[in-house]
């Protein structure tokens, strides 16, 4: 991983924290798995309770997405992911990353 994708998960990191207590007290959470080589796209995968929630998708866009937007101004997107072994999918995407 290049130093300039480093420090992009790094401030990623930094803005989820100011939104995770939001997502720990309803049980859940999101890591990011990967960000997009020109840093405009996030994918996150969610874990515990918002693995299943069926309002997961509007806590990706109207809450997560909105506020990593609002932090970070070059980030244009942020797609949730499931992971299975070394590959991923996004959640509404047929071909695996």
């Amino acid at each position: 991983m290049n130093a300039q994708k480093a420090e992009l998960i790094r401030k990623i990191e930094s803005a989820l924290d100011a939104i995770r207590p939001a997502l720990l007290s309803d049980g859940g959470d999101c890591e990011v798995v990967d960000v997009s080589p020109d840093g405009t796209e996030v994918e996150l995968k969610f874990l515990g309770a918002c693995e299943s929630c069926p309002s997961s998708m509007m806590t990706l866009k109207m809450g997560i997405e909105r506020h990593l937007r609002e932090v970070i101004p070059t980030i244009e997107s942020v797609h949730a992911v499931a992971v299975t072994g070394s590959e991923y999918t996004i959640f509404g995407d047929t071909d695996s990353v």
